[in-house]
């Protein structure tokens, strides 16, 4: 089932988000007891599910929670973001999945990590005012973390180092490029 599930994962997060790694396909290394253990034997043959969801723990990202059990990192970049410029992913997902994310500035001044739909990013590209995903977004940081459940639909993923957000480069006449490590999961 774990394996199955990773698949769906995989094919739920597809367009340009390259999928990386995978997450820990651990396996029980029970190799045998001491003789103190009682039926040693059904041990070895059940595996335990804490949280009841069909994935033995030792192979479930969230083992006491039942709603995810498998994680699968669909972003990790570091780059730099020029001065007045932004980056974006292109994030199309096809049913209700969790996502978390985790960046940091290396280097340079605060950006702006926004996670909006396909048609609000259209008024962020204009300098419009738009909305955006509150739980897997942060105006003006240097380094953040978030999580939320987005519905099936298409999403674009900013980090923004222009005067169209909340942060605004320095004024100093010098080019003031941000160095952005960003990392973002997909569970289910």
């Amino acid at each position: 089932m774990p394996q199955t599930r990773r698949s769906y994962l995989a094919s739920i997060v597809g367009g340009s988000v390259i999928l990386s790694g995978c997450s820990s396909n651990q396996t029980d290394s029970s190799s045998g007891g001491s003789g103190d253990d009682e039926d040693y034997s059904n041990q070895n043959t059940e595996r335990p599910d804490a949280d009841g969801d069909g994935v033995p723990d030792s192979e479930d990202d969230y083992p006491n929670d039942a709603s995810l059990s498998v994680r699968e990192e669909v972003l990790s970049e570091r780059q730099n973001v020029l001065e007045d410029e932004w980056l974006t992913w292109e994030l199309p997902v096809e049913t209700e999945t969790y996502f978390e994310y985790d960046m940091i500035v290396r280097s340079g001044p605060s950006v702006d990590l926004y996670t909006v739909t396909e048609s609000e990013y259209s008024y962020f590209e204009s300098g419009d005012n738009f909305e955006y995903i509150t739980g897997l977004s942060s105006p003006e940081t240097t380094g953040d973390r978030g999580d939320t459940w987005l519905e099936s639909g298409n999403y674009v993923l900013v980090v923004d180092n222009s005067e169209y957000g909340n942060a605004t480069p320095p004024t100093n006449l010098d080019e003031d490029p941000a160095e952005v490590e960003l990392t973002v999961t997909a569970s289910l």
